[in-house]
């Protein structure tokens, strides 16, 4: 998704610049940012955030762009 990278790179760029960002709020961004054509799958991974990391979000959604 196009929309992720692009915001793994801001987000990049701020931890660079020595700010800290908790994994916890880069998920939850993550999800948020995804396009109004994954809506069954964002709420899916709205319930799953807390237990998730950046890696592993990624991973699900690389395997979810495949499938679709």
């Amino acid at each position: 998704v196009n929309q992720v990278q692009e915001l793994q790179l801001i987000i990049h760029g701020i931890l660079a610049e020595g700010m800290m960002i908790s994994e916890s709020f880069q998920v939850a961004t993550i999800i948020e940012k995804l396009p109004p054509t994954w809506n069954d799958f964002k709420n899916y991974l709205e319930h799953k955030r807390n237990e998730m990391s950046v890696e592993n979000l990624i991973f699900r959604l690389w395997i979810e762009e495949d499938n679709r």
